[in-house]
């Protein structure tokens, strides 16, 4: 599992799973505490290396959504869901324009 920092602050944490592993949603739970224990992550992330689920507190501050607000599959995406992840590159990264992104409805 892994944290990215932004000047030495959490900011997304990532659960890794196998690539075998089919149902990431068992494991919705298991990120929510993780979210839950630094006020700094505002993303967290499911992954089985082909299917990204991201999530953040849209709903309730610091309590992490239900629902992935944005999901990935290298086996399936189109144009505008490479242009919505190019948001999580370094260069790109600020989590305020996600979240406007997010509100907007811009996926999922």
């Amino acid at each position: 599992d892994y944290a990215l920092l932004i000047n030495r602050k959490p900011v997304i944490f990532i659960e890794a799973k196998p690539a075998s592993q089919k149902n990431l949603e068992n494991f919705d739970g298991q990120l929510k505490k993780y979210f839950v224990t630094n006020i700094n992550v505002k993303i967290g992330i499911i992954t089985n290396g082909i299917i990204y689920r991201f999530f953040t507190d849209s709903k309730n501050q610091n309590i992490m959504d239900d629902q992935p607000f944005f999901v990935f599959d290298f086996k399936n995406f189109n144009q505008e869901d490479v242009d919505f992840l190019e948001l999580f590159s370094r260069n790109y990264f600020d989590i305020n324009i996600i979240k406007e992104k997010i509100k907007s409805n811009h996926h999922n």
